[in-house]
């Protein structure tokens, strides 16, 4: 299975393949935070959509939730096993691990 496989049963779309961009989408939903942290306000929005960004020239990627990317700093998502194997099977596909 390939990289776009996996990411594509794990509810991914391909966004951008371009010559130095690889970009997957993952549309999930906005909403209010379930708890309160210490450092979390009650009103504070969470995003569960995800994008998966690959940089062919520099060799790396970011994972991160769009919708917070406007309002807050910190818009880093959390990483799954699934999407993790997907990651892993993308960087050996662009060959990064030589």
């Amino acid at each position: 299975m390939s990289a776009k496989e996996m990411f594509e049963k794990l509810g991914y779309e391909l966004k951008i393949d371009g010559s130095m961009l690889l970009t997957y989408y993952y549309k999930g939903r906005i909403g209010l935070h379930p708890y309160e942290h210490k450092n979390t306000k009650p009103h504070l929005l969470y995003g569960t959509d995800k994008e998966i960004i690959f940089d062919k020239e520099n060799k790396d990627f970011l994972m991160y939730s769009p919708s917070l990317r406007e309002d807050y700093e910190d818009c880093s998502t959390e990483i799954n096993m699934q999407e993790l194997q997907a990651i892993n099977k993308q960087v050996k596909e662009l060959e990064w691990d030589k």
